[in-house]
């Protein structure tokens, strides 16, 4: 399976590897991303939510009158998204960005934890950014995270074990020539089954990702290193963006 965000098969996965891979503090997160949304917010998204738990933790931060929106297209992680949601405070859209409009609606739309890039033609990641673009309304922030390309070249292994509390997850990593395309399958084992998928991630340059964005109408104010994502993590292989409409 490659990129099948949508399926059963992927939601299983997510599950059990993203709390191993990324032990991450949505809270400790959020707070240090809205030091660039306005004083003004009055309506936030955060695509590609998966469970939902960064969305929580600004829903939490951010004034009760702002509209909290998360989006994802995978129903089941959005069904978790909604069980946590114990005070129905958040709108949860299902939906492939792809196909999505919603045209002049959101204040502040972000697009974290290596969330974009999973389409290997430039043209659907334009589409993507496109899409966000259009839903943004005029002088709309838009936060966007991705990998950097030349740290991960430099520090990802070819494989690496780690111990879980169900079993073993095994990722495997592979590039193109260029460094351009980075394909990663995860093989997940325990006593009783073994799940493997793969997906394939585009590495931009700081420079080619820029002239993606200002190409969709996006003003780029700066690019620089993303926020730890816990107190423990001293430093990030992850770079944001910060663009405007």
């Amino acid at each position: 399976m490659i990129n099948g965000w949508s399926s059963t098969e992927f939601a299983k996965a997510y599950l059990l590897s993203t709390p191993t891979l990324i032990q991450r503090e949505p809270s400790y997160v959020a707070e240090r991303l809205l030091n660039y949304f306005p004083d003004n917010v009055r309506a936030y998204i955060d695509i590609c939510c998966g469970t939902g738990d960064l969305t929580a933790a600004f829903r939490n931060a951010l004034n009760p009158e702002v509209k909290v929106y998360g989006l994802d297209i995978n129903p089941r992680l959005l069904d978790i998204a909604r069980d946590s949601d114990t005070t129905n405070s958040i709108n949860w859209i299902c939906a492939d960005v792809m196909n999505w409009t919603c045209p002049n609606t959101f204040d502040v739309a972000t697009c974290l934890f290596n969330s974009f890039g999973y389409h290997k033609r430039t043209c659907d990641n334009l589409t993507f950014l496109s899409h966000i673009y259009d839903s943004l309304n005029d002088k709309g922030i838009f936060l966007l995270e991705v990998p950097d390309r030349e740290a991960v070249l430099e520090k990802l292994p070819l494989q690496d074990w780690i111990k879980t509390p169900y079993g073993y997850l095994l990722s495997e990593y592979n590039w193109n020539k260029k460094g351009s395309w980075l394909r990663i399958t995860r093989v997940i084992i325990d006593k009783s089954h073994r799940l493997q998928f793969s997906i394939g991630l585009k590495l931009y340059t700081v420079r080619g990702l820029r002239r993606l964005l200002e190409k969709v109408g996006f003003r780029v104010l700066h690019c620089e290193s993303a926020p730890p994502i816990s107190p423990e993590q001293e430093e990030t292989d992850r770079l944001l963006f910060v663009a405007y409409k």
